[in-house]
This record gives structure tokens, C-alpha cells and sequence, in this order.
């Protein structure tokens, strides 16, 4: 008897502390940089290098070009999360 109460409330308790805890949404794609609560993923930077028009000093595939690139990233998502409702980019 005394077995059977502790399983139960050992099992309850489990139940409890597993559902109470909080899920942290993690992305879907491979992700290169988090900005606050923002995503860059492997994707978005590879269009960025590949599909976009960059300018001459950032043409070449060395590494400066290549950071060039992931701050460029990294600035659009801080101006993005700056904007708000009552900012006045927005209007």
C-alpha cells in the first residue's frame, strides 16, 4: 500500500514539475546569430551574400566581406526591433 501512494505521488509530482516549466522556442533553421529575440539564420545570410547587390569593397569572398554582410544583418534587426507602433519610422 504504502508503495503504491509514494509511486503516485512521485509520478504526480513528476507530471507537475515537467509541465510547469517553461518551453524556450528554438528556431526551426540553423541560426548564426540571435539579436534579442531575433533570429539569423544560415539561410538568410547566404541570400543576403548571394542574392543582394553589394557594393565593390564587399564583392570578394574573403572574411571581411563576409562580416561586412553578417552586420549589415545584425543592424537591420536591431533598426527592427527598435521600431514600434509609436515610433516615428513607422508614420
Amino acid at each position: 500500500m504504502k508503495k503504491s501512494i509514494i509511486s503516485a505521488i512521485s509520478i504526480a509530482l513528476i507530471i507537475f514539475l515537467g509541465c510547469s516549466q517553461e518551453e524556450i522556442e528554438e528556431p526551426e533553421f540553423e541560426v548564426l546569430a540571435k539579436v534579442g529575440d531575433r533570429f539569423i539564420t544560415v539561410d538568410e545570410f547566404i541570400k543576403r551574400a548571394e542574392y543582394t547587390i553589394r557594393p565593390p569593397y564587399c564583392k570578394n569572398d574573403y572574411g571581411m566581406s563576409k562580416k561586412i554582410i553578417l552586420n549589415s544583418l545584425i543592424a537591420e534587426k536591431l533598426l527592427a526591433k527598435e521600431v514600434n507602433p509609436d515610433s516615428a519610422i513607422e508614420k
